[in-house]
């Protein structure tokens, strides 16, 4: 019987492989990884890295070091971070010149070794250096969001430890894992004003990110310097030509789609009331600021809520600049004022506080008031937890919901999925045109086609209201009308709506709501029950950060 040689091969090779994976296989590691930061008056930072690379038996030509300059702000701001004072040591004597340093794209890159002089096993390398504009103010609160071990590391790290000194230290939150994992540091310590966060063992691709804040006036913050989001590290200049070109060809398109959608906003103008939609306040600012919490939806409801006769306010007896809040013994009997802002519209009533308070009021006032019939911000404090936070803004967003202003969630699901169904086949035309016909598009072709593409889409996707209704994009315009008129506003509305206290002084009953005019007190407001607020718009992660989230944090490998 003849063997077909096919067959002959294959058990061969079957039989090779198994012995092929016997020899010891040494893969490269970081053993130790060591930052050492320090915050310093002037809003700058000094970072010290030791790392210390076990490149193996096989010689190499020395470290990679890679660092982001730019900060991701928005989708196309990015926020410029100055790198000076670079220095480049070897305690254990390997090679350490800078061979070559390039800057592009965002990001600094050294090539540091000698490639006439490789180097094996166990090398350690201290990189040094000085950062302006690390340093930035989020939600009123100052902090330096930074990951300190980027996620770009291609091996292991046995040991990965961050050291943070600042003039003075406030909350601190620490992740480590991979990208966009919010998994808390093993090791969190603090001493003095000093913290230190340890990892034992980050996986390829995992890092280290954390959250200083730091009191008011601890360090200065200078102005931050803004740039245009940097080209991919992939795309060079000969492919943002080809893109541009591409670009030129979708033209046509998105300004047939622009016209439409504005002929769309004036047929709404037209449909819709002038009236603003029938919404409490806090319900209201949580619509106009994109269904985001904010301490001043809180204090809005509070402001209403004292309107309605449910609570009142009063000087705190034994704390000066604060404030007291009592419950109303009747449940609101006290005769409601006139509502100049929104049309009051009360779903799914708190029964505890009477019938005229909704679930989101009845949850802040439970929070207020767990201890006896008064309260105050330091109790609110403490007792205002995430879920808590989280709870009163599902109940503000199913109002919205079912004042119309926002798809209900079973239909944003599935209209989302056809939209990306749509994006994920713009991907699919070049191919089908290229199977399909005798034309061959490459290179520029297939980027216009792709854009051509996305264009319709784009133009479908805008008839879709998966997310906004065609009455909640109305209402948006209407409340950011309403927004630039403070003179007709409640003081409830005109808090919701986040006006800052200039144009706070021009809402007309203002005066009768003197904590409203104590710009103290409200920054101690924002600063107390921003961390709930915080995470009740980050889905219930921890602090409301991730891995991968701030800025910076080295990255590379062996040369």
């Amino acid at each position: 019987m003849r063997i077909p040689p096919q067959l002959v091969w294959t058990s061969l090779l079957l039989a090779v492989l198994p012995l092929s994976a016997c020899g010891p296989v040494h893969e490269e590691t970081i053993t130790d990884f060591r930052v050492e930061a320090e915050i310093h008056q002037d809003g700058t930072l000094t970072m010290s890295e030791s790392i210390t690379y076990d490149f193996g038996p096989e010689p190499s030509a020395g470290l990679l070091w890679e660092l982001p300059l730019t900060v991701p702000e928005s989708f196309l701001r990015h926020r410029a971070v100055e790198l000076t004072d670079l220095d480049v040591a070897s305690p254990s004597g390997a090679p350490a010149e800078i061979e070559g340093r390039s800057e592009s794209h965002g990001w600094i890159s050294l090539e540091i070794g000698d490639e006439d002089d490789p180097v094996t096993g166990e090398q350690t390398y201290v990189v040094s250096y000085t950062l302006s504009g690390a340093l930035t103010t989020e939600d009123g609160v100052d902090e330096l969001y930074w990951d300190f071990i980027g996620t770009g590391w291609g091996v292991h790290i046995d040991n990965a430890d961050v050291q943070v000194t600042a003039p003075e230290i406030g909350d601190v939150h620490c992740y480590a894992g991979e990208e966009d994992d919010d998994s808390p540091c093993e090791t969190v310590i603090r001493e003095g004003e000093t913290v230190r966060f340890a990892e034992d063992g980050l996986a390829e691709g995992a890092g280290i990110t954390a959250i200083v804040e730091l009191p008011p006036g601890t360090v200065e913050i200078p102005e931050a310097d803004y740039v245009l989001r940097p080209l991919p590290r992939w795309l060079t200049w000969s492919g943002v030509a080809s893109l541009v070109a591409a670009l030129a060809a979708t033209s046509g398109v998105l300004y047939l789609v622009y016209k439409v959608d504005e002929l769309r906003k004036a047929r709404g103008r037209k449909r819709f009331p002038k009236e603003l939609p029938r919404l409490s306040p806090a319900a209201a600012g949580l619509f106009y600021r994109k269904e985001r919490l904010k301490t001043e939806h809180l204090l809005a409801m509070l402001v209403s809520l004292e309107d309605r006769g449910v609570i009142t306010s009063e000087p705190h007896p034994k704390r000066n600049n604060d404030w007291l809040f009592r419950l109303f013994a009747q449940h609101g009997s006290a005769a409601p004022r006139a509502d100049k802002g929104v049309a009051v519209r009360v779903l799914r009533p708190s029964a505890r506080y009477g019938p005229g308070v909704s679930r989101a009021e009845g949850r802040l006032l439970s929070a207020l008031f767990q201890a006896g019939s008064d309260g105050d911000l330091t109790r609110l404090r403490s007792a205002m937890s995430r879920s808590d936070a989280r709870k009163i803004r599902r109940e503000l967003t199913r109002e919205v919901t079912a004042a119309g202003l926002l798809q209900p969630v079973w239909l944003r699901g599935p209209a989302a999925l056809l939209i990306f169904v749509m994006l994920v086949g713009t991907l699919v035309v070049p191919i089908a045109i290229r199977d399909l016909t005798p034309f061959n598009p490459t290179g520029l072709e297939t980027f216009s086609i792709v854009l051509v593409a996305l264009a319709v889409v784009i133009g479908i996707g805008t008839s879709i209201p998966f997310h906004h209704t065609r009455y909640g994009e109305h209402a948006r315009l209407l409340l950011g009308k309403a927004r630039k008129t403070p003179g007709k506003l409640d003081a409830a509305l005109a808090v919701a709506l986040g006006l800052r206290q200039n144009m706070l002084a021009r809402v007309p009953d203002i005066a009768d709501r003197i904590y409203l005019n104590d710009e103290d007190y409200l920054r101690r407001w924002e600063k107390s029950l921003n961390p709930a607020v915080r995470s009740a718009n980050s889905s219930g992660s921890s602090g409301g950060g991730s891995v991968g989230g701030g800025g910076g944090g080295s990255r590379g490998g062996s040369r």
